[in-house]
């Protein structure tokens, strides 16, 4: 009994031993199995998620194709419509080719007879011509023989003309030096400056008579040297007479006889003229312009005058720079109107300042030189403005200003007492400034 009990105990361990090695052997495949089973899961929603993605890519495909569709579709209509517009207009052309044809035909019947004219009317011109290159010989031998004698009427004018101007510049020397006995600091009075200028009128007006002829070509062909040299000739004479123009007024603003009217212009109309007198010697230099035009500013002046102002500073300027160029600006202050004129000329000197706009010496006046800022400042003062140097260092340009009433706040001034005609009072015209 103890022996089948200890055998039953032995059978009992080995079998729980055995048991327990199934139950490890199992939990083993157990956990292989979940193992295997979380693997499984995770395939299948990667194998969704990129079933997703070709569904939504699939979806894409087809919009894109739609939309391709509809472009296609609608460039087929706009073919079809070209193709509808192409075949009417070669029916057009065709129609049109037809009539170009008629018109030919019609052209080379036209053709034929016009030439059968023509072939008449030459005939008729060769007869003509015949007649023509007679009677052209002796209006060439009439030419020959008239030149001959222009060429001696030239020639004794010519001879008058210098035998009158050694007369002239004799007695233009007497009277000078009269005036200068009388005068101190080789000034001149209004009275010797009116003669002069008269005196120097006459040959003046000859010689530009003289100069167009020969430009002209009354006395022959005027080679290219001698044109050039001409033109230089030219511009001498309406430099000098412009200078005796200007002494004449200068006179005439001293004796209080020179006629200003006043009337609201725009400073537009005046920088357009005076900027036309200096362009060819800008183009002729290199020098650049900059300039404002001035636009909605009117001022009370009288045209040509003003315009004498602006002319004479332009020139200036451009006469006195040589590299950079000339600056033109308007602006407006209170009941003033100004424009400043800026160059980058030699500038001027210290003692160069307190001489600017006195009475210039006889001297710079026969030189051509002189009355430019002195008449510019008499004139300006005549309507009412000024002249005045702003700005001006050597080497570095100078800067000049002229001022004129401003015509609109003499409009609202007149406007504000009631009175005036076309908004401008009389009393407030501006008085010519006394020497």
């Amino acid at each position: 009994m103890a022996q089948r009990e200890r055998t039953f105990e032995t059978a009992s361990q080995r079998w729980e031993g055995e048991r327990q090695k199934a139950d490890a052997s199992l939990k083993v495949r157990e956990e292989r199995v979940g193992a295997q089973a979380r693997a499984l899961e995770e395939r299948q929603r990667e194998i969704a998620q990129a079933s997703q993605e070709r569904e939504r890519a699939h979806g894409r495909a087809a919009e894109q194709l739609t939309r391709q569709d509809r472009k296609l579709s609608d460039r087929l209509r706009d073919l079809e419509a070209r193709e509808r517009a192409l075949a009417t207009m070669q029916g057009q052309l065709e129609e049109q080719r037809r009539s170009v044809e008629e018109q030919q035909r019609r052209m080379v019947d036209a053709s034929a007879q016009r030439e059968q004219e023509l072939s008449v009317r030459l005939e008729q011109l060769q007869a003509l011509q015949r007649q023509v290159e007679e009677s052209r010989g002796e209006v060439v031998r009439h030419r020959d023989q008239l030149e001959g004698d222009r060429g001696h009427l030239a020639e004794e004018r010519a001879q008058l003309e210098a035998a009158r101007e050694r007369e002239q510049v004799r007695q233009a020397r007497r009277l000078l030096a009269g005036a200068a006995g009388a005068q101190t600091g080789d000034r001149f009075s209004a009275e010797t400056l009116t003669v002069l200028a008269n005196e120097f009128n006459a040959p003046l007006a000859s010689l530009s008579a003289l100069l167009q002829t020969l430009m002209e070509g009354d006395h022959g062909a005027v080679p290219p040297s001698a044109r050039e040299a001409l033109l230089e000739v030219a511009r001498t004479h309406e430099r000098l007479r412009r200078v005796m123009a200007d002494a004449l007024d200068a006179a005439r603003l001293e004796h209080g006889a020179f006629p200003v009217s006043v009337r609201p212009i725009q400073v537009r109309e005046l920088l357009a003229t005076a900027l036309e007198e200096i362009r060819e010697e800008l183009t002729r230099k290199g020098l650049s312009l900059q300039h404002e035009d001035g636009n909605g500013l009117t001022v009370l002046a009288d045209p040509e005058p003003a315009r004498r102002i602006l002319a004479a500073l332009l020139r200036n300027a451009v006469a006195c720079t040589e590299r950079g160029g000339v600056t033109v600006a308007c602006s407006a202050q209170q009941d003033r109107v100004t424009v400043t004129i800026t160059d980058t000329g030699v500038g001027l000197r210290p003692g160069q300042l307190g001489q600017l706009f006195c009475r210039p010496q006889m001297g710079s006046l026969l030189h051509g030189t002189g009355l430019g800022l002195y008449l510019a400042r008499r004139l300006a003062n005549a309507m009412g403005g000024d002249v005045a140097l702003v700005n001006s260092e050597p080497e570095a340009g100078s800067e000049f200003a002229v001022s004129f009433p401003s015509a609109a706040a003499r409009a609202i001034q007149a406007a504000e007492r009631g009175g005036g005609v076309n908004g401008l009072d009389v009393a407030d015209a501006p008085a010519p400034a006394q020497a």
